[in-house]
């Protein structure tokens, strides 16, 4: 039986830059004041929930660490 190998890039955003990064976007006013919601359910996107931070079509998306959000935007 041959196992067939998946790459996958993966990039790591420590939480300790989470700040810098967003304001960088400015998106950290946004993310503090409960105004950014996950792309896949839509619950509010805290420093607890945030699973991914994805660029798609030319923005950021955030995803909740729901594994059914997560498995849904990969």
């Amino acid at each position: 039986m041959i196992l067939k190998k998946e790459k996958v890039k993966i990039d790591l955003l420590f939480e300790k830059d989470l700040k810098d990064f967003l304001e960088r976007f400015k998106l950290y006013d946004r993310f503090v004041n409960g105004k950014i919601s996950c792309e896949k359910c839509s619950k509010i996107i805290t420093y607890d929930n945030l699973g991914i931070l994805k660029f798609e079509n030319g923005k950021i998306i955030f995803i909740c660490d729901d594994p059914k959000c997560i498995k849904a935007a990969q």
